[in-house]
Formats: structure tokens, C-alpha cells, sequence
């Protein structure tokens, strides 16, 4: 007579938890059967039944949780199964004749408890703080600080799923997922870029982001990205030449002109530094920061002299990377008149002044220069139309 033969040496259930008051069938693959091979042998009338029972099982309490129909083989589960103390079943699976002649076959059984999806992901940090410069070319990751040494790592756990493997979550951005992405896959995530950047039209980056596992969401953390600049503008001067006249009488270490050429650039790379390339014949000079350009001292002017200045603005970035434009200041050395007018040091004065001060109290001392040296005189030209002010002439 031969024993019952087992379809499967190993079998395997993986068990996710809806547990209710009765006990609940668990769902093997493929099922648990045993073959008679006697059944050609016999007629079914002779054939014995196959009693199917645990032989051994690990871990020791494998009794409490799991049952075996003796007939049917359908194995119950009897009380919920906790995941943080048990994770895996192995059953040793009897099946036997039912004759007093017992032929027993054996099969391995590994029961897999999966965790129920009761908890939601979170983030290792509540917010996360990233650079990258606006010359990265699309794909750079972004950093965790402004050297650039160290990608960003963002970790974001699921307690259902054990911390040494990837959770495999789900990343959404609230905003700007035209400008970064997440990686989609590892414990670590990394936000790397997906277009071009500018830092002079916007420096930087704020938006939420999620983790999903497909049923609950994460609390929302919040990432700041900072631009960081690149010396990718040029200082530029408002003309590519200006056109000056000054008079014989004009004295070593007046104003000449003042340029201001314009970097977007931040930092070093927009700070400029002006200096006189040629044309100077060593009769004027200028200001390295401001750009005025004066005359040079003990230098007497000459009628009918004409100049032409060649002055460069430069950026203080990086040597290898320094930006620089040029204009040219054009200069006709003209004989002195008497049609210069007076000027103040200053275009604008500001002052407060109390309601109880007294009439005829001196509130301002006022002194226009005239480059003749002619007498000046004073007047309100507008903006004390009830006259409540008055100019002493001196």
C-alpha cells in the first residue's frame, strides 16, 4: 500500500489582518493536498480517507494562532497575529491514511504575516534646506549646503515597513515639479533639477512635499532651495561713450564725471571695480569702487586739449570667470566764461523742523559754489507758495 503523496514539498501563506470573533480561513498557494497513489489500486468504496494534521511548527507557539482541518486541510487562523512579536510561521504539514496503516507524507509550510497598513510615513526632518547654482545644467542634485560638497538626503520612513528596507513610497511636490523631482525609489531620496535656472529672476525655492504609501499620507515638510549665484552677467555702462567739456580753471581733484556701470550679479561677482585703461595721458584719474573720474593733481588744463578716455568696469568674481565692459569718455579742454552757474554740493536736503519753533530761527545754512567765483544770490524758486520761509541773503 503506498503513503499519500504530497503535491508541493513547500508551501507558503502570506497573511495580511482583518480578524473577527470566529476563526478565519487562511489562504495557502497553492493548496494543501496529499494524493493517495493507491488510487488506481482500489475502488473508491475500499479507498481510506487522508488525515492531515501539524507535526511541528516554529515558533513554539505556532498552537495559539493556527489550526488544521484533519479532513479538509483548511487551515484556520484562531486569534490575531502580532507582527512585532511573530513575522514568520514555519509548519511541518502530516498527511496520513485513515486505515490503522498510517503512510505519512510530509510538507513544508512558511506562513509570511504581512503588516497591516496602520501607519502613516513621516519624514526623519520637519524641514529641509537646499542649494544649487544657477549654472547647474539639468539632473544636478541638489546640495545640503552652499560649497556643493553633499547631495541633500531626504528620508522619509513607513513604521509598517522595517527601517533597513525601502518603503517604497510615493514623493509629490505642492509646487514647482516643473523645476525639481524627487528620485523615486531607496530609503534616501535626492531632488535633483529639471530645468535651467536664473537666480536674478527668482533666487530661490519654496514648496511642501509629501510621502504617500498609497493609503496614508505624510505631515508635509518644507523645502527651501536657495540659488546660488554664478558670475553669468557682465557689468554694463548706461552708453558706450559719454561727451564732456571742462574749462582751463578746473581744479586737480574736481569731478569730472561719475560712471556707474550695472552688474545683476550678487556678491563678489557683482561688485565692480573701475579703473583708466588709455587715453588719460596721465592727467585724470578714477575712483577703483565709485567710477569719478577727477583731475589728476597738479595738472593745469590746456585750451584746444582733447582726451579720450578708455575705462573698463570689471566684477570681482573668480579670476577665471571675471566679467568686463568698456566706454569711452570723450573730453574737450575748454577756456573759462561767465555762463557757468552755481551748483549746490548737494541735489537734496532733507529737514525737520517742530511747530513750536520760533519765527526768524535759522533753520538751514545753505552754500552753492560757482566756478567763477561771481557773487550768488538765493531764492525760493517753488514749494512755499503761503511763504512761510525766507532766504537771507549773505
Amino acid at each position: 500500500m503506498s503513503k499519500p503523496k504530497q503535491r508541493d514539498k513547500t508551501l507558503n501563506s502570506l497573511l495580511g489582518f482583518s480578524f473577527q470573533n470566529k476563526a478565519n480561513p487562511v489562504n495557502v498557494t497553492p493548496p494543501i493536498q496529499a494524493v493517495d497513489q493507491d488510487i488506481n489500486l482500489q475502488p473508491p468504496s475500499d479507498r481510506p480517507g487522508i488525515i492531515y494534521s501539524i507535526l511541528i511548527g516554529k515558533p513554539q507557539s505556532y498552537a495559539e494562532y493556527f489550526s488544521l482541518n484533519a479532513t479538509t486541510a483548511e487551515l484556520l487562523l484562531l486569534k490575531p497575529v502580532d507582527r512585532e512579536l511573530h513575522r514568520r510561521f514555519d509548519l511541518v504539514i502530516k498527511a496520513e491514511q485513515d486505515n490503522g496503516h498510517p503512510l505519512p507524507a510530509f510538507a513544508n509550510l512558511q506562513i509570511e504575516v504581512l503588516d497591516e497598513n496602520n501607519q502613516a510615513p513621516y519624514f526623519l526632518e520637519t524641514s529641509y534646506h537646499g542649494y544649487v547654482s544657477e549654472a547647474s545644467p539639468v539632473g544636478t542634485t541638489i546640495a545640503t549646503t552652499a560649497s556643493l560638497s553633499a547631495p541633500l538626503a531626504i528620508v522619509a520612513l513607513d513604521n509598517d515597513v522595517e527601517e533597513t528596507r525601502d518603503p517604497q513610497l510615493q514623493f509629490s511636490l505642492d509646487s514647482y515639479s516643473n523645476v525639481f523631482s524627487v528620485s523615486a525609489t531607496g530609503i534616501r531620496r535626492y531632488l535633483t533639477l529639471v530645468q535651467p535656472l536664473d537666480r536674478e529672476t527668482q533666487d530661490s525655492y519654496k514648496f511642501t512635499l509629501l510621502a504617500s504609501d498609497g493609503v496614508q499620507q505624510s505631515i508635509p515638510v518644507t523645502m527651501t532651495i536657495t540659488v546660488l549665484d554664478a558670475n553669468d552677467n557682465t557689468p554694463t555702462f548706461a552708453n558706450v561713450s559719454y561727451n564732456i567739456n571742462l574749462f582751463t580753471d578746473m581744479m586737480s581733484g574736481e569731478t569730472v564725471l561719475k560712471l556707474a556701470a550695472v552688474d545683476s550679479d550678487a556678491g563678489p561677482n557683482g561688485q565692480i571695480t573701475y579703473r583708466i585703461l588709455a587715453g588719460d595721458q596721465g592727467h585724470f584719474v578714477i575712483g577703483n569702487s565709485t567710477g569719478i573720474i577727477t583731475v589728476a593733481p597738479t595738472v593745469d588744463l590746456t585750451v584746444g586739449r582733447s582726451y579720450a578716455l578708455t575705462v573698463e568696469a570689471m566684477d570681482n568674481g573668480p579670476v577665471p570667470q571675471r566679467r568686463s565692459s568698456i566706454t569711452t569718455v570723450y573730453i574737450e579742454v575748454l577756456p573759462p566764461n561767465n555762463q557757468s552757474p552755481p551748483h549746490f554740493p548737494r541735489q537734496q536736503y532733507n529737514l525737520e523742523i517742530s511747530e513750536a519753533m520760533r519765527t526768524g530761527a535759522t533753520l538751514l545754512n545753505l552754500q552753492a559754489v560757482d566756478r567763477e567765483r561771481d557773487p550768488v544770490t538765493y531764492n525760493i524758486y517753488s514749494g512755499d507758495s503761503r511763504g512761510h520761509f525766507a532766504l537771507q541773503q549773505k
